[in-house]
């Protein structure tokens, strides 16, 4: 029987990466401020910030949005963001 995505949500959803996969993340993925400190403390907030890089890129680049003028790119990326 093949397997739903909402089936692969369910499963993987709510589980927390190992101790070591989560030293790899915070070694190679999540963010630090200029002295040092981790902005980032979770794997859910490094997929939220990849997730959003990678939507705004979509949105930036959708053809419907050609005619703007890169400022109004930045507004409607904005109000997407605020959603």
């Amino acid at each position: 029987m093949p397997v739903s995505f909402n089936d692969v949500l369910e499963r993987w959803y709510n589980v927390e990466p190992s101790k070591n996969a989560t030293r790899i993340l915070r070694e190679r993925y999540f963010w630090k401020d200029t002295d040092g400190n981790y902005i980032e403390n979770s794997w859910e907030e490094v997929s939220r910030r990849v997730a959003r890089v990678i939507a705004v890129g979509e949105l930036y680049n959708n053809p419907r949005m050609e005619s703007l003028s890169d400022f109004e790119k930045l507004e409607e990326v904005r109000k997407w963001e605020e959603t």
